[in-house]
């Protein structure tokens, strides 16, 4: 990044039928030094609603994943992870949005 940055959101649209799962990970850089592989992923905290499950395989609903006032850093990077119990039944994600934010 241009500038350093002490928030992230991430906006997606999410289809999870039961019974699959999506988890959120982010790893930031908050130094020069650090190398970026070798920084460890962290789950982000899901939002309230996420509890709803999708009804069918177009039934996308929209999350926004919100992490505030961590170590300044410059570089950023998120993980998905789905999950499923089903192979015939597998989640998916659309229209993601990363935003780094200054405050």
């Amino acid at each position: 990044l241009d500038q350093s940055s002490s928030s992230i959101r991430v906006i997606a649209a999410v289809c999870r039928q039961a019974p699959c799962d999506i988890d959120f990970y982010y790893k930031t850089k908050t130094s020069e030094e650090q190398i970026f592989a070798e920084r460890p992923y962290t789950l982000m905290d899901r939002p309230i609603n996420y509890t709803d499950v999708s009804t069918n395989t177009r039934d996308y609903k929209e999350y926004e994943f919100d992490v505030r006032d961590i170590p300044e850093f410059t570089s950023v990077a998120v993980k998905i992870v789905m999950k499923t119990k089903n192979s015939a039944i597998v989640p998916t994600v659309k229209d993601l949005r990363i935003v780094a934010l200054a405050s």
